[in-house]
C-alpha cells in the first residue's frame, strides 16, 4: 500500500509547483489574492457560521480552501501529504496575511500529527478518490472531532467515476468499487488544470468508493443515536446511523440542480485493476454532501 501512496506523493510533488504557477488561471489564485472566496456556492451555504470554530481541513493541497476557511473567522488546520504544496501554502499565509496552521502527513496519521479536538473535518471535492480505505478514513474522522463535531464533506457522486469518455460519449468502464489492494492505474502527461507542463511523474493510483462504502464506514464509527439536526437541505447526512434519512442531490460543479432525492440508511451492511493508459475522465457534473455531528460520548479511535 505504501508504494501506492509513494506513487501519488510523487506525482502531488510536481502538480504543486504547476498549480501554484497558475498559468490557466484554473486555481484563480490572483482572484483569490484579491479577496475572492475559492469555495463553492454550495458549500458556503452549507457551512453557515464557523467564526470561532476549531477546523481540520484534510488534503489541503497549497492551501486555498484553507485560507477560505480561516477568512470566515475559524482556527484553521490544513493537511497534505505533499511537503511542496505545504510549502507553497505557508508562503501564500506569509504574502496574505491570512493566518493558518499547515502539517504533512497522510490522513491515517491525522489523529497523531494534528493539535485537535476539532469542532468541524473538511473534505471535499477529490479527496477520497487517493484513498484506499472509508473505514480508517472515518474512524480517523471520529477520532479528530471533539464531542458534537461535525464533518464536511462534498465531491462528485461516485456513479460518475465509473464511467469513462469514449467516443464522446460517457461510458461505463469501472467496477464500483476498487479492492483497495488493487488500485486503477492511471497515466497522465500533464495535471488537469490545463498546463502544458509536461509531468516526470505521469503514474498514479486511484480507487473509486460506492456510496454506500462511503455511508458504511461512517455508520460503523457512529451509533443510531446521533444528532443529525444540523444536516441541512442540501446535506446527505453520512454519519447517520440506521433509519436516520439522508437527502442527495444532484448538483453541477459550480451550482446546484433542482434534481434531488430522499433515501433510506436502513442498515450497516449498506458498506479490476485496469492497464495503465491515459485517463480521459472529465469533471462529474454530480455532487454529494455530507454533513453529520458527532456523538458526545462514542468517539472511535483511528
Amino acid at each position: 500500500m505504501t508504494d501506492h501512496i509513494d506513487i501519488n506523493l510523487q506525482n502531488w510533488e510536481e502538480r504543486a509547483a504547476i498549480h501554484a504557477r497558475d498559468v490557466t488561471g484554473d486555481y484563480m489564485l490572483d482572484r483569490f489574492r484579491a479577496g475572492e472566496d475559492s469555495l463553492h456556492a454550495i458549500e458556503s451555504a452549507e457551512l453557515g457560521d464557523i467564526s470561532g470554530k476549531r477546523v481540520l481541513h484534510l488534503q489541503c493541497h497549497i492551501g486555498l480552501d484553507t485560507f477560505c476557511l480561516a477568512r470566515r473567522g475559524a482556527a484553521v488546520t490544513g493537511l497534505d501529504f505533499s511537503g511542496s504544496a505545504l510549502a507553497i501554502a505557508r508562503r501564500l499565509s506569509e504574502e496574505t496575511g491570512i493566518k493558518a496552521d499547515f502539517v504533512q502527513g497522510t490522513v491515517d496519521q491525522a489523529a497523531d500529527l494534528t493539535p485537535g479536538p476539532f469542532d468541524l473535518v473538511f473534505t471535499t471535492w477529490g479527496t477520497i478518490c487517493w484513498l484506499p480505505h472509508m473505514a480508517i478514513w472515518a474512524k480517523v474522522i471520529a477520532s479528530v472531532l471533539a464531542p458534537g463535531g461535525e464533518l464536511y464533506f462534498a465531491d462528485a457522486h461516485p456513479a460518475f467515476a465509473v464511467l469513462e469518455d469514449s467516443d464522446g460519449r460517457l461510458a461505463p468502464t469501472y467496477d464500483f468499487q476498487t479492492p483497495a489492494d488493487i488500485p486503477l492505474r492511471f497515466v497522465n502527461e500533464t495535471t488537469y488544470t490545463g498546463d502544458p507542463t509536461i509531468l516526470s511523474h505521469q503514474s498514479t493510483r486511484e480507487w473509486i468508493h460506492s456510496l454506500s462504502a462511503v455511508l458504511g464506514g461512517a455508520n460503523r464509527c457512529w451509533t443510531d443515536d446521533n444528532d443529525v439536526s444540523r444536516a441541512r437541505s442540501l446535506a446527505l447526512a453520512g454519519f447517520a446511523g440506521p433509519g436516520a434519512r439522508v437527502r442527495t442531490n444532484v448538483a453541477s460543479s459550480r451550482g446546484i440542480s433542482a434534481n434531488s432525492a430522499v433515501v433510506l440508511l436502513e442498515s450497516e451492511k449498506d458498506c479490476v485493476e485496469s492497464t495503465p493508459r491515459q485517463s480521459t475522465r472529465r469533471p462529474a457534473e454530480c455532487c454529494l454532501c455530507t454533513s453529520g455531528i458527532a456523538p458526545a460520548d462514542r468517539r472511535v479511535s483511528a
